[in-house]
């Protein structure tokens, strides 16, 4: 498997890029589309990935769209019945990102500002420090209007010390921006609102509409937002060893013996017993940490996992199981509670798969997507 996708609002519909085998310069993937309520494939289009490796797969307004790298980079769009939309192509990307009508092409330095529904740039960025852009795009819903799904794209990125605000519809206009006192590392859509992650551990959950501040109580952690939670990650104390086998009891049987003379008596205390050495440490845990929007504590926890460890980012709506993967090639997946982080059940994959959660006919699931042939696997 490639790449996988669930939009929110439509959580029983999961989109998938999928590779027949190993990928090549010139060998395009597919995109298909299931249906998990009804527990079948829709559609699949066979060239809905560009030649070459697929690098993402993300959906916007009305398309889900591809991107692939090989003699050239390319993103693909297909509509939601899987029709072939618009393809835009480049000379290299590594990455991709999109939320409402803008899609985000990143490549290294440089991002490209796509429109969903036509293919055609509507802005780019530069860093100016030489890094990757820090950038995300937000769709918010225009409650004033009634026009249903009717919403206004943001287009956020740090930008000379200062976290700018774009509209990429207007001409890529800049609303507000705030000034950073740090580096930015990371922007992540978060509802309404940005969590930025700053490279000494900090967060700050930011409104678009008010640009009202709300810092997060937590310190060196890697942070992430999900639907609606803001988590953060970081080692965690010690794992018990396994406690290794208690010797053998030993009989004692008391032999009649006649008391030393007080001048042979031994000052120091017999040794009655013997300490069992505890057994070594199996690593660090790794702790996850559940916050409110609002930056109020949820639940902390820690599991002892083996690395690597990969939180799923494909995730439905509100109430959608968090899920983990880990250990060798991630096949060891671990679901959990959003509300508490308490583990629901843990499952073994049969093979390297992509992991999701998400709400099907108002029941919590989780799943994989395998390859080989391609299938979801709910549990």
């Amino acid at each position: 498997m490639a790449a996988i996708a669930i939009d929110p609002r439509e959580p029983s519909a999961l989109y998938a890029a999928a590779l027949e085998q190993f990928p090549t310069a010139t060998m395009s993937s597919s995109v298909a589309r299931a249906e998990l309520s009804q527990k079948t494939w829709l559609w699949q289009r066979s060239d809905g990935c560009g030649e070459g490796t697929p690098i993402g797969l993300v959906l916007a307004a009305g398309i889900v769209a591809c991107a692939a790298r090989g003699t050239e980079a390319t993103v693909r769009a297909t509509t939601r019945d899987g029709a072939a939309a618009w393809e835009w192509t480049t000379d290299h990307l590594d990455g991709i990102a999109s939320a409402g009508s803008a899609v985000l092409v990143f490549d290294a330095d440089r991002l490209t500002v796509l429109d969903a529904a036509t293919g055609k740039v509507r802005g780019r960025i530069v860093s100016d420090d030489g890094a990757r852009v820090r950038a995300t795009a937000i769709a918010v819903p225009i409650v004033t209007t009634p026009v249903p799904d009717d919403e206004t794209t943001w287009l956020i990125s740090y930008e000379r010390g200062r976290l700018v605000a774009r509209l990429p519809e207007v001409s890529m206009l800049a609303v507000w921006s705030l000034e950073v006192r740090g580096v930015v590392a990371a922007i992540v859509a978060s509802g309404d609102a940005v969590l930025v992650a700053l490279d000494d551990g900090d967060a700050y959950r930011i409104d678009l509409a008010t640009q009202a501040v709300t810092p997060m109580p937590g310190l060196g952690q890697t942070w992430r937002a999900t639907g609606e939670l803001v988590t953060g990650e970081t080692a965690g104390g010690p794992v018990p060893g396994i406690p290794g086998i208690a010797p053998p009891r030993v009989q004692i049987r008391a032999t009649p013996f006649a008391p030393p003379a007080p001048s042979d008596r031994n000052p120091e205390a017999p040794n009655l017993w013997v300490p069992i050495a505890p057994p070594a440490s199996l690593g660090d845990s790794w702790q996850y940490t559940l916050y409110d929007r609002t930056g109020g504590l949820r639940a902390r926890n820690e599991y002892a996992l083996l690395a690597p460890i990969v939180v799923a980012e494909v995730r439905g709506p509100v109430g959608s199981p968090l899920v983990v993967a880990s250990g060798p090639a991630l096949r060891d997946v671990l679901v959990l509670d959003p509300r508490t982080g308490d583990p629901l059940r843990r499952v073994a994959l049969p093979g390297p798969g992509l992991v999701f959660g998400t709400i099907v006919d108002g029941t919590p699931v989780a799943g994989t997507v395998l390859a080989g042939p391609l299938r979801v696997v709910l549990f």
